[in-house]
Parts: C-alpha cells; sequence; structure tokens
C-alpha cells in the first residue's frame, strides 16, 4: 500500500509539472526581472495588440519568434517603478535609478530558430548612457549606437539567412565595465 501512495504522488507531482510547463504563465517575472515569452505575448502584455500584423508593425519582429528579456534594477526602477506599472508615477529618473541601484541595462534575446519562427536569431545589449548619447560621453562605449536618445546598444549580432552578422561591438561590451 506504502508503494502505491508513493507511485500516486509521484504520478501527481509530474503530472502538475507537466501541466505547468506546458501551460504555465509566458510574460513577465517581476521578481525576476525577466521577460519569456513570444513576441505576441509581448505585444498583448505590453501594447494590447492582439492582432499578429499589427504586433509585427509595432515591434518590428515576427510575433512567432521567442523572447527572452533581462533588466537591472535601476532599468526597472526608471520603467516599471516599485509598482511594476510602466510610466507610473513612482517611477524614477534614469540618473536617480543609476545613482541608486546602478547601472541600468536590458539584455534582448530573439529566436525565430524553429520551423514556423522568422529563420533569424540575435542577440542585443542595451545600456543607459544619459545626454549626449555620443561618443563625448564619458559613459559611451566605442563601437555601439544610439538609440532612443539616451541609450546605447553596446552588442548587437545575429544569424539569419545571410549568415551572421555584427550590428554593435561596443569596447566594453559588457554592462558597468
Amino acid at each position: 500500500m506504502k508503494k502505491v501512495l508513493i507511485s500516486l504522488l509521484m504520478i501527481s507531482v509530474l503530472l502538475v509539472s507537466v501541466g505547468f510547463v506546458m501551460a504555465g504563465p509566458a510574460g513577465y517575472n517581476w521578481k525576476a526581472k525577466v521577460f519569456v515569452g513570444t513576441g505576441m505575448q509581448y505585444c498583448d502584455q505590453r501594447f494590447g495588440i492582439t492582432d499578429p500584423v499589427a504586433c509585427e508593425a509595432a515591434i518590428g519582429e515576427d510575433p512567432d519568434d521567442h523572447l527572452v528579456m533581462k533588466w537591472s534594477e535601476a532599468w526597472h526602477m526608471a520603467i516599471f517603478g516599485p509598482d511594476n506599472i510602466r510610466g507610473g508615477p513612482d517611477t524614477l529618473s534614469w540618473s536617480d535609478a543609476v545613482d541608486q541601484y546602478g547601472s541600468a541595462w536590458v539584455n534582448n534575446q530573439w529566436n525565430g530558430m524553429f520551423p514556423s519562427g522568422s529563420g533569424e536569431s540575435y542577440h542585443s545589449r542595451i545600456v543607459w548612457v544619459g545626454t549626449p548619447c555620443d561618443d563625448t560621453n564619458p559613459n559611451w562605449s566605442p563601437g555601439g549606437y544610439c538609440i532612443w536618445g539616451q541609450m546605447e546598444v553596446i552588442h548587437k549580432q545575429g544569424i539569419d539567412a545571410t549568415g551572421h552578422y555584427w550590428l554593435a561591438h561596443g569596447i566594453p561590451a559588457g554592462y558597468g565595465a
């Protein structure tokens, strides 16, 4: 009887685990400061967009591709604040967030290297540098490029049908270096 109960318990745990993995939540994990999901899930959770054509227009990526984003505490406080509401009243300025929490960065990994995907995969690292967003800024990494007025892409490389490519390779290309 004891073996039967243990077996039933193990099967129950396995079924619950498989069910959670297959139907588990995708998207933002505020505590871990990550987003894991598809481009479509990002569009839905970020913009409320549920149409794939509108999603691709909004994000410039294939909505079926997989996305993993990771970000620092400073990035979180400047974008979401402690209440996890994008642009909410408790968000900090970028400079205050960096002063209080260290460097502000986000890491994006798009993967469409599967049968129904785009066939592309790339990885980028973006850091807050402030203004001016150019090589006169002491926070600037040579080899990067400016986006969003005060962010620098310090690393962007990927692979597509044409082969491997580099769009940014800042020196240094690491966070807080």
